[in-house]
């Protein structure tokens, strides 16, 4: 069985890193308009538009970030479905020993 600290850990870090990332995006967003609207140019990096390229990459971040929601919502009801029906069994068993023994 994997150590459940060492996996929230792993987690933090993940999550840590991932809001450094969106950061350093978000500053260089705000710097590149800013040295665009100094000289009138768009800046390109690879013949393309960097603004474009970032606002691409956010833009993929958040349907990542609603998929991810998405899939907790799903397992989520996907438990509480599972208990209920455990639940569900449980009761039905004791109600049929009860007639069995009682």
């Amino acid at each position: 069985m994997p150590n459940l600290l060492a996996i929230h850990y792993v987690q933090l870090i993940a999550d840590v890193a991932s809001s450094f990332i969106l950061a350093l995006v978000e500053t260089l967003v705000a710097k590149t308009r800013a040295w665009e609207e100094n000289r009138c140019l768009s800046f390109m990096y690879d013949g393309v538009p960097l603004l474009a390229m970032l606002d691409e990459y956010v833009m993929l971040r958040q349907e990542r970030e609603e998929e991810k929601k998405r899939m907790r919502v799903s397992v989520t009801c996907s438990l509480n479905l599972a208990s209920h029906w455990f639940l569900n069994a449980e009761c039905s068993f004791i109600a049929h020993l009860n007639l069995l023994f009682f």
